[in-house]
């Protein structure tokens, strides 16, 4: 008996925010050079590349140098504080850390037993790391570190200048 899925389809469970298994697509094509001819032919496009494209993050980086129109977000990289701080010092050194914003990638329906209440936990924890950690782990690494105009940026600025909002 059929319970009106396509065959082969997955449960919610089991899928990627694209409809299928996320495991199942592959991942040199997620390569952010992949982007260069669109952002090259569409500099008026604004376009946000998720997760900072990890493990990709120093080819996006390089991208989002030449191109002023690709955005990014360091969604998903908290359970790594060491290589995040690294990665924003990074987008700092290559001059795009005003591109960089935060956001929070959560789904209740994928944790249910979480709710709403383990997204606030989740939104207040990445918060306080990036206002009171981020810089800590930057100067025990010795990196250079993050100024408040640059984390205020991260927190929303940035968010706000993709949007249009500014």
């Amino acid at each position: 008996m059929s319970d009106g899925r396509a065959p082969g389809s997955q449960t919610h469970s089991n899928q990627g925010s694209g409809g299928g298994a996320a495991y199942r697509a592959p991942l040199k094509y997620a390569r952010p050079i992949l982007l260069d001819d669109v952002v090259i032919g569409f500099p008026d496009l604004r376009i946000h590349v998720e997760h900072m494209a990890y493990p990709w993050t120093g080819e996006l980086l390089a991208l989002m140098k030449h191109a002023p129109n690709v955005y990014t977000d360091v969604t998903e990289l908290f359970s790594r504080p060491t290589i995040l701080a690294w990665y924003l010092m990074m987008a700092k050194e290559y001059g795009v850390i005003e591109r960089v914003v935060w956001g929070s990638d959560y789904d209740v329906l994928w944790h249910p037993e979480r709710g709403l209440a383990g997204y606030f936990e989740k939104v207040e924890r990445e918060t306080y790391w990036l206002r009171t950690e981020l810089n800590k782990t930057l100067s025990r690494c010795a990196w250079p570190t993050l100024s408040q105009s640059e984390i205020d940026g991260i927190l929303g600025t940035n968010a706000r200048r993709f949007l249009r909002l500014t």
